[in-house]
């Protein structure tokens, strides 16, 4: 399903290449997700789904922002 390449940026750390085998897996995956988030979201609503994702970004920021105790 991958490959792993030389990485010029990086000795040891190769890069991964997904094959054809693997671009195919991809695809499928992406259309099962797809249609399971829009399924989701339908029952959950587009209001509610653009608030939750407000919500979630400030906490995301409030976390990103917080110190260690000292």
């Amino acid at each position: 399903m991958v490959t792993y390449d030389e990485n010029p940026s990086h000795r040891r750390a190769k890069l991964v290449r997904l094959t054809p085998t693997g671009r195919a897996a991809l695809r499928g995956i992406e259309r099962a997700q797809r249609a399971w988030a829009d399924d989701v979201g339908s029952r959950i609503g587009a209001g509610d789904l653009e608030r939750g994702t407000a919500v979630l970004g400030r906490v995301i920021d409030a976390l990103g922002k917080r110190r260690p105790p000292a």
